[in-house]
């Protein structure tokens, strides 16, 4: 009698479909990866040497996988960008040459958001900004010139701008930790929003003020084309995620203005 009730239970069970949701839950959420097969073939036969060794390879094969996910975590920035108020904190910086815009940007409660943005002027089609991850190396206040034989076979110093405001690096310079590429302010600010400098990354002396305010030395900066689709490096989103200061102290180049394009 107790057999004939288990069997009408189970074929009600069928065809009213009462297991399928909890089954296709379990499918939904639980796919059969290669580590689990392979947990699976231990479990359901292999329980010698062999077993414990193709279940110890499964956790080993899971945990590096996880690692590489861990490695390859990005974030990839799009043209949807929410403002909010500076705090204090780590930023990084992501220079867009094709608009022309430099972008602070900070992670507020887990999003990424635009604390600061400026119009700059980058490289010219003979000596253009070079692309890629850098690092603000170093920074100075109201710096001196001495140009390059390049720009000035005679080297001739220029004084600060606030002695004269002939000085092309305007009222700061803030040296990236490549070559003698850098962000400064300008004497020429009509010419902001044009590829026009000789690698540099131009703006107005009101914004490389406030840029130089917020951006200290250690900061990551991105020299993109756009900044759409710009990926930030896993160690960027782990850097941006720390609430303390910057630790990393770039030293490629300890600028005193001399030797510098603009």
């Amino acid at each position: 009698m107790q057999t004939r009730s288990l069997v009408c239970v189970a074929v009600l069970s069928v065809l009213m479909g009462w297991d399928a949701p909890a089954r296709a839950t379990e499918i939904m959420h639980a796919p059969l990866t290669q580590a689990s097969a392979d947990s699976r073939s231990a479990q359901e036969g292999n329980t010698g040497l062999d077993g414990k060794r193709n279940a110890l390879e499964s956790t080993e094969l899971n945990d590096a996988n996880s690692q590489e996910e861990e490695q390859e975590q990005v974030i990839v920035l799009s043209n949807t960008i929410e403002t909010d108020h500076p705090q204090k904190g780590p930023m990084i910086v992501v220079v867009e040459k094709e608009r022309h815009i430099a972008h602070v940007l900070q992670n507020h409660n887990g999003k990424l958001r635009e604390i600061f943005s400026a119009a700059n002027t980058t490289g010219k089609k003979t000596t253009p900004t070079p692309n890629g991850r850098m690092m603000v190396a170093n920074k100075r206040w109201d710096p001196e010139w001495t140009p390059p034989v390049s720009i000035d076979p005679q080297q001739r110093k220029v004084q600060s701008w606030s002695k004269t405001h002939h000085n092309p690096l305007g009222v700061a310079w803030l040296g990236l930790n490549t070559g003698c590429v850098g962000m400064h302010g300008t004497n020429l600010p009509s010419m902001i929003g044009r590829n026009a400098s000789h690698g540099c990354i131009r703006h107005k002396n009101e914004d490389i003020k406030k840029l130089y305010g917020l951006v200290p030395v250690g900061t990551p900066v991105y020299i993109v084309e756009k900044y759409a689709g710009t990926k930030i490096s896993s160690t960027d989103v782990a850097y941006l995620n720390n609430s303390a200061e910057p630790q990393i102290i770039a030293h490629a180049h300890q600028s005193n203005g001399a030797n510098i394009p603009n």
